[in-house]
């Protein structure tokens, strides 16, 4: 993990900080804002903060609008950490900017947390905002460095991540409908993929020789998760299986792997349900693991995850 570097690192700025800002309610002027947004920032946020898109920027505009009307709501909580006599700004990005630009003083509610190490310092940083404005896909990995020691292409770090919902659910589609606890548990989803690295390796190297538009289809987090359990349990046939799905040459019809692939790129998956993604695989290669033909791909309200060959078989 890439060793943390401030925006600014200027040591007599932090000592400055560290006069005016304290945990509890604080009063900030605009140009002790703008030193704490100069030197306090998270690098991952750094990165990732994207303030020049137009979205952000009128967020910014809309809250110093507020603050220049009057109409903010004083004593908001902004978070920090602070690690090896550093604070880290964890929450409050487009509120600290916005002040700058209203140039308004503001009363703030700081919330310091001392931290021992990076990883606590990474983790702090994901759990903020995930009531509201919560962290994307993105900004949590990039947060975590999540990759493990695999050299995965970033969508498939985002692809596995994603899965793990549904691995962490046991394939139990309607628990994961009706568990937001699990859902939203972002320590559990991790780890649940870190385990399953090995496998989303593979599986990158299966479908690489994919087309553009074939290859994004089978990222979809449903697929992703049916071929992480062929990949576990039944490795050689699965990489044939993928492997060849991936390529789409002179594969015949009905021929499930022929089957998939058309359902793939003719089904419009985004007006239907998550079942489907899920299902339409695993019924795929439930038909090529038996040697049987398959015309179509049929999901039912009924229809539940099977794999063959893994502990997903059923009885």
């Amino acid at each position: 993990m890439a060793a943390l570097v401030a925006v600014t690192d200027d040591e007599s700025s932090m000592k400055e900080i560290k006069k005016f800002l304290r945990a509890g309610t604080v009063k900030l002027s605009a140009s002790q804002m703008h030193l704490i947004m100069r030197t306090c920032v998270h690098p991952t946020q750094a990165k990732i903060r994207n303030l020049d898109k137009p979205s952000a920027r009128q967020h910014i505009a809309v809250l110093a609008d507020l603050m220049k009307r009057g109409d903010w709501l004083p004593r908001r909580q902004i978070d920090f950490a602070l690690l090896d006599g550093w604070l880290w700004l964890m929450n409050g990005n487009h509120r600290g900017e916005a002040q700058v630009l209203s140039g308004q003083t503001i009363e703030w509610t700081i919330e310091i947390t001392p931290v021992v190490s990076e990883v606590q310092l990474h983790r702090l940083f994901y759990k903020f905002d995930t009531n509201t404005r919560g962290r994307s896909d993105r900004q949590i990995l990039a947060a975590v460095g999540f990759s493990g020691k695999a050299d995965l292409p970033h969508e498939i770090r985002k692809s596995l991540y994603s899965a793990a919902l549904t691995l962490l659910h046991d394939f139990d589609l309607q628990k994961r409908k009706t568990d937001p606890i699990h859902s939203r548990n972002i320590d559990r989803r991790l780890q649940m993929a870190q385990a399953w690295i090995r496998e989303a390796v593979i599986f990158a190297e299966c479908i690489d020789p994919a087309e553009p538009k074939l290859k994004k289809k089978l990222r979809a987090s449903g697929v992703m998760a049916i071929a992480l359990a062929t990949l576990r349990y039944q490795r050689e046939r699965a990489i044939e299986f993928w492997s060849s799905v991936a390529a789409n040459d002179g594969l015949r019809k009905l021929d499930p792997r022929h089957t998939l692939v058309t359902d793939l790129l003719t089904r419009n998956y985004r007006g239907g349900t998550a079942k489907q993604i899920v299902v339409v695989p695993a019924l795929a290669w439930n038909a090529w693991f038996a040697g049987e033909t398959r015309k179509s791909l049929r999901v039912t309200d009924n229809s539940k995850v099977v794999i063959l060959g893994t502990p997903w078989g059923g009885k």
